[in-house]
Parts: C-alpha cells; sequence; structure tokens
C-alpha cells in the first residue's frame, strides 16, 4: 500500500513536479552560470607516478618473502598521504613561483588509478600552464622524497653487508688457522668452506647494492607528466544543466511529498474508509451537465450514464443492508457544504422509483434548498391564495396545531414529479427555527405517516458540522447515509461528521461522489436487440404509489374541496379518486 500510495502521489502530481523541476533547474542552471561567467575558469591537469615496492631489505635477506598483492595495495593507499603532506609542499614550492605551501596542497588532489601501483597527481588553476606545473612540481617532489628515504634505506644495507663482511672475513681466517694446526680439527674444513660460500654470497649482495645506489633507482618514477595542452576546465554548461535539471527533480518530488502530506483533502476511497472506519457503498463519478443543468435528473434523462449505473448500484448496495430489517427512512447527509448530497438524494430517489418502489423524497435543508430547482415547488396562484401547504416548514407547523387532520394535510403538500413512483416534499418557506422544527415531535410524525404509505423516505439533509439541523433530523432516521466527495472533503472533517453520527445505531457507509468516471461503469450493451414475441402480456409496476388522498374536487367528509397541487387546475382535468398517483405506461 505504501508503495501504490506514493506511485499515486507522483502521478497526481506529475505536472507540479515537472513545472518545479523546470523552474528550479532553469534558476540552479542560471546561479551556476552567472557564478562561472563571474568566477575565472579553474583548469585541472594531471601527472602520474608508478611505485616500484621492491623492499630493500631484501638485498640483504634472499630467504625473505615477497611482497603480496595485499601487502602492495596498502602501501600504495599509504603514499597518497605522503604525497600531499608538508615535506612533499616544501619541495614543490621552488618549482611553482610565488607559490606558497598551503596554496599548493589546496591546489592538488591525489588518487590511486585502477588496481596498479600508478598514482595520478591533479593540480588546479586559473591557468593552464600553472596547473600543469603544480602537478608535475609535487610528482618530482614525491619522487625525489621517496628516492632520499629509499636511498638511506639502502645506505643501511649497505652499512649492515659490510659489517658482516668483515665479521665473516675475520670467521674464516680463525677457521684456516684452525685447519692447519697439529692436529688439526675434523670439522675445521667443513665449517670453512661453508664461511666462504656465505662471503662468496654476501659480496654478490654488496656488488648489486652498490650498483643500485649507483644508478639512483628509486622507488618512484614520473612515467607521465602533466601537460598544459592537456589541462581541461571544471565549468560545464551541460553538467551544470543536467545538475539544475535533477536538483529540481528532486525539489519538485520533495515539495509535492510536502504538499500531499499537508493536503487533508480526500483523493481515494481508501481514505475514507481510513478516516470514517466505514464502508464505501457506492462510488459516484463527477456529472459536468448536472452542474450545467440544475433542473437535469441524470437517472430519467441519461440511464445509460456512469452516474445513473453509480445511482442504482449506490441502491443496491443498501438493499443489501436492509434485508433483515425494514428501514424506511434514510438520511442523507454530508460533513460541509458542496459536496453534491443533494445531487446524491435526488437520483437515488429516482433510482428507487424507477424500480418500482413508492418513494417520497424529502427536501431537508430549509436554509439552502437545492432540490426545488430539480423537482419544481407549488405554483404561485395557489399559494398566494393559501390553499396549499406550501411545503416542510409549512407542513410541520401545521401538524403541531392539535387536532390537524395529518393524512390531508401530508397529500395537499407532496408534489408530484415526472418519474412514476416519486413524490416530492419541498423545503418550503423560509423559516428562523429550522432546527427546532426538525427537532419537533411533529417531524417524527410526519415521517412515520410518510414511511406508513411509502416503500422508502429519502430525506435531503443539510450537512452536520455547519449547523445542527441533520443532527436533530438523524433522530428520525432509521439509517443515515454520509456523502464525501473526492478531491474536496477533509479528513478531520470526516473524523468529525462521524464522531458526531457515533451515537446512531444504523449508518450504512459513505458514498464517494464526485469521482472521476470510472470504467466500470461503461456502457455494457449487447450486440443485438431482441423484441418480445406480440401478444404477449407485459407485467405492470409491483407497488404503486397510493397515499390514501380525499376526491379531488369533490367535498370530503369535513366539507373542504381538494384540489390537483401537480398543475394548475383546468376544464380538461379528469377527476381522480382515491389511490390518485397512479403510474401507466410503465413495465419491468
Amino acid at each position: 500500500m505504501g508503495l501504490r500510495r506514493n506511485l499515486g502521489i507522483l502521478r497526481r502530481r506529475t505536472w507540479t513536479i515537472i513545472a518545479f523541476g523546470i523552474v528550479v533547474g532553469a534558476l540552479v542552471g542560471a546561479m551556476v552560470g552567472g557564478y562561472s561567467a563571474v568566477r575565472s575558469s579553474t583548469y585541472s591537469a594531471n601527472a602520474r607516478v608508478m611505485l616500484r615496492l621492491d623492499d630493500p631489505a631484501q638485498l640483504l635477506n634472499p630467504l625473505a618473502p615477497p611482497a603480496t598483492a595485499t601487502n602492495a595495495a596498502r602501501d600504495v593507499m599509504a603514499q597518497l598521504d605522503i604525497v600531499t603532506s608538508a615535506e612533499v609542499a616544501k619541495r614543490a614550492v621552488a618549482r611553482v613561483p610565488g607559490a606558497t605551501v598551503a596554496g599548493l596542497r589546496d591546489a592538488v588532489s591525489v588518487r590511486r588509478v585502477g588496481a596498479d601501483a600508478l598514482i595520478e597527481i591533479t593540480g588546479t588553476s586559473a591557468s593552464r600552464i600553472r596547473a600543469a606545473r603544480i602537478a608535475n612540481a609535487f610528482a618530482r617532489a614525491y619522487v625525489d622524497v621517496r628516492l632520499a628515504a629509499t636511498t638511506g634505506s639502502l645506505q643501511q644495507v649497505k652499512q649492515s653487508l659490510d659489517a658482516a663482511l668483515v665479521s665473516l672475513q675475520a670467521r674464516i681466517e680463525e677457521l684456516d688457522r684452525q685447519a692447519r694446526a697439529k692436529p688439526s680439527s675434523a670439522a675445521a674444513p667443513a665449517q670453512l668452506a661453508a664461511a666462504a660460500t656465505q662471503y662468496q654470497n654476501l659480496q654478490d649482495r654488496q656488488q648489486e647494492l652498490a650498483t643500485t645506489i649507483g644508478l639512483q633507482r628509486g622507488p618512484a618514477v614520473l612515467v607521465s607528466p602533466a601537460s598544459a595542452a592537456d589541462a581541461t576546465t571544471n565549468s560545464s554548461p551541460v553538467r551544470n544543466s543536467v545538475i539544475g535539471a535533477l536538483i529540481g527533480l528532486v525539489s519538485g518530488i520533495i515539495v509535492a511529498a510536502i504538499r500531499m502530506s499537508l493536503d487533508e483533502r480526500i483523493r481515494t476511497s481508501d481514505e475514507i474508509g481510513r478516516a470514517t472506519g466505514l464502508p464505501v457503498l457506492a462510488e459516484l463519478p463527477r456529472d459536468q451537465r448536472s452542474k450545467k443543468e440544475p433542473t437535469r435528473l441524470a437517472v430519467l434523462s441519461s440511464p445509460r450514464s456512469a452516474l445513473s449505473e453509480a445511482s442504482r448500484a449506490l441502491r443496491a448496495s443498501i438493499e443489501l443492508r436492509e434485508t433483515e430489517h425494514r428501514q424506511p427512512v434514510l438520511l442523507v447527509t454530508s460533513a460541509g457544504t458542496g459536496e453534491g448530497k443533494s445531487l446524491v438524494s435526488a437520483n437515488l430517489a429516482a433510482a428507487y422509483a424507477l424500480a418500482g418502489y413508492r418513494t417520497v423524497l424529502v427536501e431537508g435543508d430549509m436554509r439552502s434548498p437545492r432540490l426545488s430547482t430539480v423537482f419544481g415547488t407549488y405554483r404561485a396562484p395557489l399559494v398566494a391564495s393559501g390553499e396549499a401547504v406550501n411545503g416542510l416548514s409549512s407542513l410541520v407547523r401545521e401538524l403541531m396545531v392539535p387536532g390537524a387532520h395529518r393524512p390531508a394535510l401530508e397529500q395537499a403538500a407532496l408534489l408530484r414529479t415526472a418519474v412514476d413512483n416519486l413524490l416530492f416534499l419541498p423545503a418550503g418557506p423560509e423559516t428562523s427555527n429550522p432546527s427546532e422544527l426538525l427537532d419537533s415531535p411533529a417531524m417524527a410524525v410526519l415521517l412515520a405517516d410518510l414511511a406508513s404509505v411509502a416503500d422508502i423516505v429519502i430525506i435531503d439533509a443539510p450537512p452536520l458540522l455547519p449547523v445542527s439541523d441533520a443532527a436533530a433530523l438523524a433522530r428520525w432516521a432509521d439509517s443515515v447515509l454520509l456523502v464525501a466527495a473526492m478531491g474536496e472533503s477533509r479528513r478531520s472533517t470526516l473524523r468529525r461528521a462521524r464522531q458526531m453520527l457515533a451515537a446512531h445505531p444504523r449508518v450504512l457507509g459513505v458514498v464517494a461522489n464526485k469521482m472521476a468516471a470510472p470504467r466500470r461503469y461503461a456502457p455494457h450493451r449487447r450486440g443485438a436487440v431482441a423484441h418480445a414475441p406480440v401478444g404477449l402480456p407485459s407485467l405492470g409496476v409491483m407497488r404503486p404509489l397510493e397515499i390514501p388522498t380525499p376526491e379531488i374536487g369533490c367535498p370530503d367528509a369535513k366539507g373542504n374541496i381538494w384540489i390537483d397541487l401537480s398543475e394548475e387546475p383546468d376544464g380538461d382535468d379528469p377527476r381522480v379518486g382515491v389511490g390518485a398517483l397512479q403510474v401507466s405506461g410503465w413495465s419491468r
């Protein structure tokens, strides 16, 4: 999950990383370029010295073991510090006019080349000639120091050989006298021969050592002097550009990671689950047409669109969780404003109605109603004449009056919609105390009455955090559905909303709204449409929405005359009896 999340961050912030990389890369390149223009170019030249790792002590002791590869490598690495030592620098100062020991030591570097006993000495300077001169000065000074040290060792070896020859000469003379004496020793001739052989070997070593000292064959040889023509500059525009691009890319990734860590907005469904501990029931894609056309209902106008399929998937998810107990009153809310809960409520209600469920959609957001633009509201002449119970706010007030005729009031307040089996109760006139009305016992009575005649009552509630209306409505709801908008809802607000709903026994889950259109909701069509055989009867609606109503246009038992509020009455309107809201012309 960590790798997938990091890759997701890089994918979502690709353009941020690229833009930041370009900007930072350009700035770094400009700064380095400006610095290079102000500062003179720096040149470097290389000189190479070959080491000879023979031990002078082997000239004295031919039985000593030769140097191993490990010892040789260790010896070469030990010489790197000697090259830049103060002793070598003091000798090199004499070869570079106007130089100081400290300045030369800062202008030189040394490294081992490959696995050979080869040392590369690099001198740097603002001048090609001076860079080569510094490299050669240190190379020759090092060779001289090594030669002086080795010559001293050879002289010590020569003195040891001379002393050994004198001692051996006295030993030979003593053995010779013993061999000539009467009576002579039996062992004296053998010892004399051995001493003579040893004396001859030491003489050979003495002559070889004298030849080496005479030829001054030192342990270090300058094999490749530095040349001014070979000096190269250290400032490179290409290298500076590459460094700037890399710095910009890394900076962009770091900035993107910091922004993502500080950004609390929800990006994936997994983040919703972690923030709320609730399952994600459905992912509703962002619908641009519904945003541009407030009166558009995607489930009705575009039944094969991604939003319609997702709304039907949400209905199926809710039905799976309501199989054991009938929960007719469903509250739809969100943590904050602008998360699309009204659009979710409208499409979910239409999906239920089109599936044959008797559905009532209640606009419970009295402060900022949105659904009236989709389903309409009461006509002005009816409201002005006082013949309409104008929406939820007026209906609840009327129901709070003792002895109110509840069924008649509820029927008068409900509006028919363009969707069969769907009635709509708008918010009604603005009121100064919406929270008190929604929390009143009259609201509980209203929802109980609606639940008794409908299969499901969906309430579009206000957001939880800004106002207390949704918390008041949640008391009367059988189940609650939370809506979260991708890229807008924040983890902290979702956690707070979940805490406010913690006491509710039936929080179904979360709807991930405003998602990028997923491919799984792509239209799935069959190749050819198979027509039903002619003459077979079609199935009717399983559960027509029948709210008990008095006869339209005729006096009821109390003498009241009821009118159809869904449209203006005219002379062509047929009389509709009990069970007025029938659906026709629709089959499964």
